[in-house]
């Protein structure tokens, strides 16, 4: 069975939205031990505020995305 980024980003995506809930935004020192923290700002190119946004339910869009 394949598993793509997509698949893996949206896990990750659930995951960040019930940290987020329970203990606030990801900090810098925090994404640092967080690998799906760090797999988000990796494959997509998000900053630590980007993905915070994320975190609370925007949607973020990067430059060049479809």
């Amino acid at each position: 069975m394949s598993y793509g980024a997509d698949a893996a980003a949206d896990e990750q995506v659930w995951w960040l939205k019930y940290y987020y809930l329970h203990f606030g935004e990801q900090t810098a020192a925090s994404a640092k031990h967080w690998i799906g923290v760090a797999f988000l700002m990796d494959t997509f190119d998000l900053s630590i505020d980007d993905v915070n946004r994320v975190a609370s339910g925007e949607v973020v869009r990067k430059s060049g995305a479809p």
